[in-house]
């Protein structure tokens, strides 16, 4: 045991961080720069790229947090995609208050929810999505928030 130490503080001081957190963070880094090499990294929730590892998460299409079968959602790979960390807690806060839920029985017909403006819009403000993956025939954010989203992101970055 104390060998295992010995070995684990060598590794620490040279890394200049805990041999655990140095495999995770390589581990995000492998899986990113994949990502990035075949053009997935673009975010299930907002369609738009994921552009700085440091907003990579992990996220399900389904939800698996108190579903009927949580251990096959939670690992099942189909269900899985990727999406900025920041669309995916919006998504999982709004998904365990239930704030959208009502509106789905409500929907008016051509019209479709906005996630951002909260409310109904006619579907020709929509950008169709063409990813099989997402499975869904329009983005969950109208054109013009679409678009002040990637000014806000670009405004951020600076």
């Amino acid at each position: 045991m104390s060998r295992e130490r010995n070995r684990n503080a060598e590794r620490e001081e040279q890394l200049g961080m805990p041999w655990t957190s140095a495999c995770n963070k390589l581990k995000k880094e492998v899986l990113f720069y994949l990502l990035k090499r075949h053009k997935e990294n673009i975010c299930y929730r907002c369609g738009c790229e994921i552009d700085d590892i440091k907003s990579l998460s992990i996220d399900h299409k389904t939800r698996w947090f108190n579903s009927e079968t949580p251990k096959k959602l939670f690992w099942d790979m189909e269900n899985i995609l990727f999406s900025h960390r920041e669309c995916n807690c919006i998504h999982g806060i709004r998904s365990y208050r239930g704030d959208d839920a009502e509106h789905i029985e409500q929907k008016p017909e051509s019209f479709e929810w906005c996630s951002r403006c909260r409310k109904f819009l006619p579907l020709e403000v929509f950008t169709n999505h063409v990813n099989k993956r997402r499975r869904r025939q329009v983005e969950q954010y109208c054109r013009s928030c679409q678009s002040v989203m990637r000014k806000e992101k670009v405004l951020k970055n600076k």
